[in-house]
C-alpha cells in the first residue's frame, strides 16, 4: 500500500507519523525543503526514524512509509527517488503496473522514474496536459514531486487522497490502529538487515490485522 503525507508548513502529527510506520513497515523516506535545498532522509527502522524526525523544518515536507509490492526490501528501494535530469523527487503510492517485475530487485517506482520520467522535456510539471496524461498513465497512483530549485510539490491525483487540516494524506493508513499495536514499533532489521515482524505483548503482528 504505502502512504504519502505532505504538510505544507512541516508538521506532521506524531500519532499519524507513528501509525504510518506501523501499516507501512517496509522502509521510510523524508524530503523536506530548508528554505536552500531539498533534504533527503531514508531509513529502515522506526528507530532510526525518530532519530531523523526532529528536523521538522518550518517549509514543506513529504513523508513516505513503504509497504513493499515490487522490488527488494531495502534502503535503495525506499522513497522518495532522485528523478533524473529534472531536479525533483518523487514519491509514490500504488503500483504503476506498467514497470512492475515480480523477479526484479528494482521497484516499480524506481524503473518509472529511471526509464520514463528521465526523458520527459524540461519542466514537465508545469505543462497541465502534461501532469493529465502522467494521471492517466499510472490509474490510480498517487505521485508527490519536489522540485529542488524552490521546494515546490506538486501531487499528481490528489484527489484520490485525503485533505485534513492542511496536509493531505494519500490513504488512511494514518489512522487508529489497535491499541495493542501502538506500544512498539512495529518493525526492526535484524543483523542480516533484513525486516521481520515485531512480537507485542505476546502478539504477533500481522500486517492484514491491524486496522479494526
Amino acid at each position: 500500500m504505502c502512504i504519502i503525507i505532505h504538510s505544507p508548513d512541516g508538521h506532521i502529527p506524531t500519532r499519524h507519523l507513528r501509525r504510518s510506520l506501523i501499516a507501512n513497515p517496509h522502509g521510510w523516506g523524508v524530503m523536506v525543503w530548508d528554505g536552500k535545498e531539498v533534504v533527503v532522509e531514508k531509513g529502515m527502522s522506526a528507530e532510526r526514524f525518530w532519530e531523523v524526525w526532529p528536523m521538522r523544518p518550518d517549509g514543506p515536507v513529504v513523508f513516505h512509509a513503504r509497504v513493499k509490492s515490487h522490488g527488494g526490501k531495502d534502503l535503495a528501494n525506499c522513497h522518495p527517488f532522485a528523478v533524473p535530469g529534472h531536479g525533483l523527487w518523487m514519491a509514490h503510492n500504488g503500483i504503476i503496473h506498467q514497470h512492475a517485475d515480480k523477479e526484479s530487485p528494482i521497484s516499480d517506482t524506481r524503473r518509472f522514474a529511471r526509464d520514463l520520467l528521465a526523458d520527459m522535456p524540461a519542466d514537465f510539471l508545469s505543462n497541465k496536459a502534461v501532469r493529465r496524461l502522467i494521471a492517466d498513465y499510472v490509474g490510480t497512483s498517487k505521485l508527490a514531486f519536489m522540485s529542488e530549485a524552490d521546494g515546490m510539490v506538486t501531487i499528481i491525483n490528489k484527489r484520490r487522497g485525503i485533505p485534513l487540516r492542511g496536509r493531505w494524506y494519500s490513504n488512511a493508513s494514518f489512522r487508529q490502529p489497535k491499541p495493542e499495536l501502538l506500544a512498539k514499533p512495529y518493525f526492526t532489521s535484524g543483523q542480516s538487515g533484513q525486516l521481520k515482524p515485531m512480537s507485542l505483548g505476546g502478539v504477533q503482528v500481522d500486517r492484514k490485522s491491524v486496522y479494526r
